[in-house]
């Protein structure tokens, strides 16, 4: 179930559902009750909503979107035209606001000041140009191989390994005879249906848009298998792995990391045996004190009162083991200012290598990891614009690492 999808639009519903029982009730309205019933109900809402995004179950997503989105289409037509405060109540204390409207929360400003904040930071991080140029290559007697990158292309007409067979650089004819065909491995073997998949992944066309809703901009990478957890294979299995590196949008992207994130840490719960080699860095709370009364004294001296100035000063005499007649000069509170009070913890272990370490230890263990992060993949976001051929069951491993093409000069 796609439940930070649910999350991120009904927790909106919910919200706005909020603010406009808040905006009546202010008004004086006659629909005060029924308003505060709802008001109770988006607030039930609310907390089932972040329920559902901790626990993902499938039945109380439901139950909650319906609830969610029924209270605010009820609210909405039923109050939104005497959400304003009537004229006849208006008085000398409306001068200053002559529509009557309510203002936002400070909870909602914030969300929505978030919102405009990431929305603006998404041409930056978006991908610059399409991940897939489709490029057709073929063997020396036409038939088709796979499709590949513009960029790889340009690499074999550059090495005199292959030539265009069109102008407009969309087909590209290999000069030898490649010594490994996508699905040779599998031939005669239990695993021909495998072989057979992968091929028809590597010679499909493949769409640049969203895998998961089809939006066709701003388009953002996405390691089905996170790059962390990859980076720790052996080489054939991270090599040139386009099968699990998908496209999504912005919104869907943030969803989908969410639920990526959740899942990490579940794992880490599951395998991590010592809790002492979680935290990455060990803070010496003493120092750290220490620092942030300096910090203190140096920026917001003429704000505190003579109390905390007293205790702040005494702590940083005790610190520097001055008495109480030498003077807390500026050069020693910068000094203090700039103690480092943090560590690296030398048994620190990433969550990655953990996770790995139990789950990865052969091949078969790598193979059900990678199988295991798709269909969670799948589960969770239901991509409805997945490239033809993709397949939780395709290979785990890079074909290339074994069987690369071979020049005969």
């Amino acid at each position: 179930m796609k439940t930070g999808f649910y999350y991120r639009r009904f927790h909106f519903f919910s919200q706005n559902i909020l603010h406009t029982a808040h905006c009546t009730q202010q008004s004086q309205c006659t629909h005060a009750h029924p308003l505060l019933e709802a008001q109770n109900l988006a607030a039930t809402a609310m907390t089932s909503l972040r329920l559902v995004s901790s626990n993902m179950l499938l039945i109380g997503a439901t139950i909650t979107a319906a609830v969610s989105l029924s209270t605010w289409l009820w609210v909405s037509t039923a109050t939104r035209p005497i959400c304003k405060r009537p004229s006849f109540l208006a008085d000398d204390s409306d001068s200053d606001n002559h529509d009557g409207e309510c203002p936002l929360p400070e909870s909602l400003k914030r969300e929505l000041e978030k919102e405009r904040r990431r929305q603006a930071k998404i041409p930056l991080l978006a991908m610059k140009k399409p991940m897939y140029d489709n490029i057709l290559m073929v063997d020396p007697q036409g038939t088709l191989l796979c499709t590949i990158s513009k960029k790889k292309a340009r690499w074999y007409v550059n090495k005199e390994l292959g030539v265009w067979t069109d102008l407009e650089e969309t087909k590209l004819q290999l000069l030898f005879e490649p010594s490994h065909r996508s699905n040779e491995r599998h031939k005669n073997s239990k695993n021909s249906e495998k072989g057979d998949v992968d091929e028809f992944f590597n010679k499909s066309i493949k769409e640049n848009v969203c895998v998961v809703c089809g939006h066709d901009q701003y388009h953002m990478r996405h390691y089905v298998v996170p790059y962390t957890c990859r980076s720790l294979f052996p080489a054939k299995y991270k090599m040139h792995m386009a099968h699990d590196v998908v496209i999504l949008c912005p919104d869907c992207h943030l969803d989908c990391k969410r639920m990526a994130t959740h899942r990490m840490k579940y794992l880490e719960q599951t395998h991590r045996k010592d809790l002492a080699t979680a935290i990455p860095t060990i803070v010496d709370r003493q120092l750290h004190k220490v620092k942030s009364c300096a910090t203190a004294l140096l920026r917001h001296r003429h704000k505190l009162p003579a109390e905390k100035i007293y205790d702040y000063e005494n702590l940083l005499r005790n610190h520097f083991q001055l008495n109480l007649h030498e003077v807390l000069t500026k050069g020693i509170l910068k000094k203090a200012a700039e103690l480092e009070t943090s560590q690296p913890n030398p048994v620190y272990v990433p969550a990655s290598e953990v996770i790995v370490a139990a789950m990865c230890q052969d091949e078969a263990g790598i193979e059900s990891f990678v199988k295991g992060w798709r269909m969670h993949f799948l589960e969770t976001m239901e991509p409805q614009y997945l490239p033809k051929g993709w397949s939780v069951n395709s290979s785990v491993d890079c074909q290339s690492a074994e069987c690369k093409f071979t020049t005969k000069c």
